[in-house]
């Protein structure tokens, strides 16, 4: 329909774009910096460009958060191998994972937040996933359930914990898709947040995504307020305009 999405309370509904997957190459980087935004870069930690990526979107007025990589399950098509060196996995002790953890929240600046990097595996274990938000929690950062599985265990946990958190309502794009397919779920996230008051659509950065963007965000504002990650979080202490 054409009508205007407008939230309950008669405010523009926000929606907020995170891109993962940031860090190993500068093109799609710098391609994305020169969109109005914002956009909220999820950057995996320890790439060529981890750094860059992150001082230039926080220059933006933009969300950093860490892409942080967790094993998948063997059925996800993906393998602990898959999600890098950096990842935590559901075999390591305890003391292995806070480790690595901490080593990935130190690899570059200005990190706000985390969400996971497949995980669909880890993403399902209490006992990890109570570990991993608490030292999360303890930084004082924001946490998005990327939803790799319906039965992840991330946004829950975050929530009962009184963390700011929220989950992604709308993958965006597959690689083999074109402009268009990543337009109408752009459509789709905007009808979202106009029933919910805001919504969280997660893309990666393909050509055909940042083509999407750049075509279809002016569309958007009209009809939605474009935020950080951190805009649209529900739970912990009620997160002030900056």
């Amino acid at each position: 329909g054409d009508k205007k999405a407008v939230s309950p309370d008669g405010h523009k509904p926000r929606v907020a774009i995170i891109v993962d997957d940031i860090g190993q190459h500068k093109e799609p980087i710098d391609r994305l910096l020169k969109l109005e935004g914002p956009l909220t870069f999820a950057i995996l930690p320890n790439l060529p460009y981890s750094k860059y990526a992150a001082e230039k979107a926080h220059a933006r007025g933009w969300d950093v958060i860490l892409h942080l990589p967790m094993e998948p399950m063997e059925s996800s098509g993906y393998s602990g191998e898959d999600a890098g060196e950096d990842a935590l996995l559901v075999g390591q002790s305890k003391e292995a994972i806070l480790a690595r953890l901490d080593r990935n929240l130190s690899s570059f600046p200005y990190i706000e937040g985390v969400n996971n990097h497949m995980g669909s595996k880890f993403m399902e274990n209490d006992e990890l996933m109570d570990l991993v938000l608490e030292r999360i929690n303890s930084k004082g950062l924001y946490f998005v359930d990327s939803m790799t599985t319906a039965k992840s265990v991330g946004y829950k946990k975050a929530a009962g914990m009184g963390m700011k958190a929220v989950k992604r309502d709308v993958f965006l794009d597959l690689s083999s898709k074109g402009p268009d397919y990543v337009k109408s779920q752009l459509k789709k996230l905007v009808e979202i947040s106009g029933k919910k008051g805001s919504a969280v659509g997660i893309c990666l950065p393909y050509n055909a995504t940042i083509e999407a963007l750049t075509e279809y965000m002016p569309v958007m504002e009209g009809e939605v307020d474009l935020s950080n990650a951190s805009d649209v979080l529900s739970g912990g202490k009620e997160v002030s305009g900056r």
